[in-house]
């Protein structure tokens, strides 16, 4: 009987070793090429089939046979739509869905936004607008100039006043257009904090002047009167509430004063003549 040879034994197992793994490797790559051109087919297909375009829009500037639009009430429509205008009569497979979004949010009014395909040929078309919570009486740019009337979000984002609208909102004065969204939202936060502690007595504040958020000055009626009060950055109510307890005496002791400074707690400061 012939000895067995173990070192050819040991050198035909790793030959089958080796065939068989570079077989399967063959294999693998056969069915990647298969698997990409079968991807490469489906996509041409999804790029050229007319089935898959974007039909063109109706007269109706609002959604159109292949987009719907949902959540618009003051966002122009016609800069939402201008938005898809390059896509009509081509694959919605094509649509860049991430800068159609981004150009949505640089629409007025449009807080946040989403844009999906409905498949075979639409797109869907999510939009949030923005909240207004004060109108804004901008300080104009030029010395002289007239002021210019807004709306403003709690993000200090300003808001045309859409036609026809009816907002029962406080009045933020103080405010530039050429401030940041960031210095204008925080001068919001700390009116809608005031009006917020004032409580029932916010209905005798007919505006309030962020310009210095260290020191709001709101305009209040008292009496028959509308004068101009300064509330500093705290205790709001409880100013508040003593000046309108005392104003019966300071009109008589000043009955031409409509400035006053109501932050020192004992006492209320006529301002009439004192630069602002």
């Amino acid at each position: 009987m012939a000895k067995r040879d173990p070192g050819a034994e040991s050198r035909g197992a790793r030959l089958r070793a080796v065939l068989k793994l570079l077989v399967s490797t063959l294999a693998a790559a056969a069915s990647l090429v298969a698997g990409h051109a079968l991807y490469r087919g489906v996509e041409r297909q999804l790029v050229e089939d007319t089935r898959f375009a974007l039909r063109p829009l109706e007269e109706d500037p609002g959604s159109g046979p292949g987009l719907h639009i949902e959540g618009l009430r003051h966002a122009p429509r016609e800069r939402i739509v201008e938005v898809f205008a390059e896509d009509i009569g081509r694959s919605v497979y094509r649509v860049p869905l991430a800068e159609r979004r981004r150009r949505l949010l640089e629409v007025d009014w449009v807080r946040e936004a989403s844009v999906a395909r409905v498949w075979p040929n639409r797109l869907k078309v999510r939009i949030e607008e923005r909240e207004p919570v004060a109108f804004v009486r901008l300080e104009p740019r030029v010395p002289g100039a007239l002021s210019h009337a807004a709306l403003i979000d709690a993000d200090g984002v300003l808001l045309e006043i859409p036609p026809g609208s009816a907002y029962d909102l406080p009045v933020i004065t103080g405010l530039r257009e050429d401030q940041p969204p960031e210095a204008r939202a925080l001068r919001v936060r700390k009116m809608q904090r005031l009006l917020e502690e004032v409580g029932e007595l916010r209905e005798r504040i007919s505006e309030v002047n962020a310009e210095n958020p260290n020191n709001l000055r709101a305009r209040v009626q008292a009496g028959g009167s509308l004068v101009e009060v300064w509330l500093g950055r705290e205790r709001y109510q409880a100013r508040l509430s003593r000046f309108l307890q005392y104003w019966p005496e300071v009109r008589r002791r000043y009955p031409e004063a409509s400035r006053f400074d109501l932050r020192l707690d004992d006492r209320i400061t006529v301002l009439d003549g004192v630069h602002r």
